[in-house]
């Protein structure tokens, strides 16, 4: 899988996250408690994944961060 699809899937499952808050609090679709939870969920998921692909937030690696792995 490429760098970028990883990126999208870790970028599309926290706007997800943020639309179940969105849902819960103005659609009345299950309770906001519930929305946040599910939010939380899937933020921690995001963030697992964006660890173990070694994906960083777009911040470009010094040359000597580079010569140290």
């Amino acid at each position: 899988m490429s760098r970028n699809a990883k990126r999208a899937i870790v970028g599309a499952l926290g706007g997800l996250g943020l639309v179940m808050i969105l849902l819960g609090a103005l659609a009345h679709i299950y309770p906001t408690t519930t929305g946040v939870i599910i939010a939380i969920a899937l933020w921690i998921t995001s963030g697992v994944l964006s660890k173990y692909w070694n994906l960083d937030k777009g911040k470009a690696k010094k040359a000597s961060d580079a010569s140290t792995e």
